[in-house]
């Protein structure tokens, strides 16, 4: 559970509204962050990682949240998070939500909306334009169906030539989405490579 976004800033987080959120605790770039270069470098990949999967499901953690998922302090975590700002990370948390890269990406959005049956036109009228719906759901597609065919997560971006949080939030996306029962069909034609899905009509 995380706080809902929509909570006004300053209330007391037990009077703070939950919503539920499908968090990705353990990945496969953990491991790669983990050989290259080190714990904390793993570690703050992990806070990162949890912190954009839990503000696309319209929730945010806090600090205390974020220590307890990763097995650590509270003082840790803020750490974490003051490297990762420095390091031009925008990580959206209860107690700090940067004026860029806070909100859910627009190509993100097409695409949860476009998994959940939501009409072509619909979400053209929500995120600005077809060809922008069309191209976030052809990346979308490149990157899960790399993925799913076994490319390292480090590995995407540069094959897709996207940004490594823009293909972080695809693959949480991918992940959520395909451990539905059953997974939706819209996935299947997206991601299986035999399937029609460069030009969505639906």
């Amino acid at each position: 559970m995380a706080i809902a976004a929509d909570e006004p800033v300053g209330r007391q987080l037990t009077e703070c509204r939950r919503v539920p959120v499908d968090l990705e605790l353990i990945a496969e770039e953990d491991t790669d962050a983990l050989e290259r270069e080190g714990m904390g470098a793993m570690r703050q990949r992990r806070v990162a990682r949890l912190a954009r999967q839990a503000r696309i499901q319209g929730g945010l953690l806090a600090v205390e949240d974020l220590a307890h998922l990763t097995c650590t302090s509270p003082t840790t975590v803020k750490r974490d998070l003051a490297e990762l700002r420095r390091r031009g990370v925008a990580v959206a948390t209860r107690a700090h939500l940067p004026p860029t890269g806070a909100a859910v990406p627009t190509r993100v959005q097409a695409v949860r909306l476009y998994l959940a049956d939501v009409a072509l036109p619909e979400i053209e009228h929500h995120t600005g334009g077809a060809v922008r719906v069309r191209d976030a759901l052809a990346e979308f597609a490149q990157v899960a169906t790399l993925f799913a065919q076994g490319m390292s997560v480090s590995a995407i971006p540069e094959s897709a030539a996207i940004g490594s949080d823009l293909a972080s939030d695809y693959l949480a996306v991918y992940e959520r989405t395909r451990r539905r029962h059953p997974p939706p069909c819209r996935l299947a034609e997206l991601v299986d490579p035999g399937a029609a899905r460069n030009d969505p009509q639906h």
